[in-house]
């Protein structure tokens, strides 16, 4: 089980710059009251070694995961409950020869319940109301000067259960994997190995706005990457809010709204080990792709198990997928060990990883 209480909600006003400019103000509003959040979870699982013949052997189980959430005074909890199969399959080629063996697997994990997502519909969590900021003749700090109300930002529920709300149908994220491999030994202390791996993410949570805001779209010229070649232009959708649709916003958590996450990736590691000294060699290439939650590349935008506003708003869902915030396409280590005598030992490590992926932002 987990809980939290919440009380420390900043209130407020906040000015957005945009390329250098003011844009927009956000007034933070706390309810006035603690927010308490819980869960409880339970799980149990079974598994067994199966021996089919002396060279196959399969490793299977399944694992029951119950977790039930909510804010207190919401009006809507969270209940998953998750049958999480695995089985792994092994079989000895020969034992001789290098001893070649080849491995096969599945397994379904299931995401946790973070207590931040009991936010949504909790009458004591924090709102904001957005306004034009009209403060163009006037300096950067000055959030007085504010146009009409453009937009209104949950989780908080403002008093009103419709506003902020929970999909009572919805679903848990799970994680499908599959993996495939290959190694050898071709003497005592010597093994190599090669594990190829497929991964897929599925009824990811994303936000909804049922309040029908209605906008026109005009298209940009872009330039593309490569501003040098005429190949990549294109054209690029801008959605404005229609003035007669501000403040009509109405928020649902559910799922199946964005597309699934998937990972396509090789690992190859080696290792040598004898009396005196240790030696381990490990690489691998990945691939990982998903819908962006936020617009921009940061740890709290370019990621799947984020919520967003990927799915509330449409100048955020252009172009949104993509490579992750955590996908590092090449990596690589070594790790030694040698054994002096009288129990002294010298260890060395060198890790190599790729940086993040990154992406063009366009201000308009």
């Amino acid at each position: 089980g987990a809980s939290a209480t919440l009380s420390s909600f900043f209130s407020g006003a906040v000015g957005e710059l945009v390329a250098g400019g003011p844009a927009r103000v956000w007034r933070f509003s706390s309810p006035g009251a603690d927010s308490h959040r819980h869960e409880l979870g339970f799980a149990a699982f079974a598994s067994d070694r199966i021996t089919v013949t002396p060279k196959i052997a399969v490793d299977a189980g399944l694992r029951f995961d119950s977790v039930s959430g909510s804010a207190d005074d919401a009006a809507q909890g969270m209940t998953w409950r998750t049958l999480e199969p695995r089985a792994n399959v092994r079989w000895t080629i020969s034992d001789r020869f290098w001893r070649p063996a080849l491995t096969v697997g599945y397994a379904r994990s299931a995401y946790r319940l973070p207590l931040d997502l009991l936010a949504y519909g909790d009458p004591a969590a924090p709102y904001a109301d957005i306004y034009r900021w009209n403060a163009f003749s006037g300096t950067p700090g000055n959030v007085t000067t504010v146009g009409p109300l453009v937009e209104r930002v949950g989780p908080g529920t403002r008093g009103d259960d419709s506003f902020s709300s929970v999909d009572p149908e919805l679903k848990r994220p799970v994680a499908d994997e599959v993996v495939a491999g290959h190694d050898w030994k071709p003497a005592e202390g010597l093994q190599f190995r090669i594990l190829g791996i497929a991964r897929q993410e599925s009824n990811l949570v994303g936000l909804l706005n049922t309040g029908a805001p209605q906008y026109t779209v005009k298209q940009v010229p872009d330039a593309g990457p490569n501003a040098g070649s005429p190949e990549d232009d294109r054209l690029v959708p801008i959605y404005n809010r229609l003035i007669q649709s501000f403040g009509l916003d109405r928020y649902l958590l559910t799922s199946g709204l964005r597309g699934d996450a998937v990972f396509n990736g090789v690992q190859i590691d080696a290792e040598m080990v004898r009396p005196k000294y240790l030696l381990r060699l490990g690489a691998t290439a990945g691939r990982a792709i998903a819908d962006s939650a936020n617009v921009g590349y940061g740890p709290l935008e370019n990621d799947q198990s984020l919520v967003g506003d990927v799915n509330a708003n449409p100048n955020s869902s252009t172009f949104a997928r993509g490579r992750t915030f955590n996908d590092r396409a090449f990596t690589g280590k070594i790790v030694g060990v040698y054994r002096f005598p009288k129990a002294t030992t010298l260890g060395f490590l060198a890790r190599y990883m790729d940086g993040q992926p990154f992406a063009r932002l366009i201000v308009d």
